[in-house]
């Protein structure tokens, strides 16, 4: 069994880690370089929220159609003393952070029945032509996004949709992002032509199922 970690492969250059949020938004997808990460510790019970936030069964509609209604919702729990309006708050900031910097804010939560292949398996985004900025992604649920070394990659020989699927040689590390970190990651068609980075979602899950993160992009 592989098991994920959290730590950078050793002179990885492919994956940049930033000291602050302006490096952040500012270190380019050039050379071999795409991903941005940078590590933070948040607090609040985040689990709890979602919860609190979850409004119906279908994923789509609960990423997609009420996400007005979520905001709203965030903005009422932000409101509350305790861990639970903590968390509501830093993710309202985190929103209005990847807002200021001119993103398109896409807040997901889905619920047990979410199910996409392409996002299980290991994928690259598909991304916009023009897009040169990557996407931005946050998760605030265990378990959180899992990626793999471009090198230990290899096509799958299918697509989904436009999305370039792979597999993970045998025996090659396996990482993961934690809880509250932010990362920024170059799509499979992307202005800067570097690789895309390749990810995936992690199919285990907590007792409720319900996984909620933040995703942005940048509106062309």
């Amino acid at each position: 069994m592989i098991v994920t970690t959290r730590h950078l492969p050793e002179h990885y250059a492919r994956l940049q880690q930033a000291a602050s949020v302006d490096d952040f938004f500012s270190i380019p997808f050039s050379g071999v370089v795409n991903a941005v990460w940078m590590p933070r510790t948040i607090h609040g019970d985040y689990t709890e929220l979602a919860r609190q936030l979850y409004l119906v069964p279908s994923w789509c509609e609960q990423m997609f159609e009420h996400n007005h209604k979520i905001r709203q919702r965030l903005e009422e729990v932000a409101t509350h003393v305790g861990k639970v309006g903590e968390a509501a708050r830093q993710v309202l900031a985190d929103q209005d952070m990847v807002r200021a910097r001119g993103l398109r804010v896409d807040f997901r939560l889905a619920g047990p029945d979410y199910y996409q292949f392409d996002v299980y398996a290991p994928h690259m985004d598909l991304g916009d032509p023009q897009d040169q900025g990557g996407t931005f992604s946050c998760g605030y649920t265990e378990p959180t996004t899992e990626w793999a070394c471009n090198e230990d990659c290899v096509p799958a020989g299918r697509t989904r949709e436009g999305v370039a699927l792979f597999d993970v040689k045998p025996g090659a590390g396996k990482h993961h992002f934690a809880v509250g970190d932010i990362f920024r990651m170059a799509a499979q068609n992307n202005l800067s032509h570097v690789e895309g980075f390749v990810h995936w979602a992690p199919r285990t899950r907590h007792a409720d199922g319900l996984r909620m993160m933040l995703m942005a992009r940048y509106d062309y």
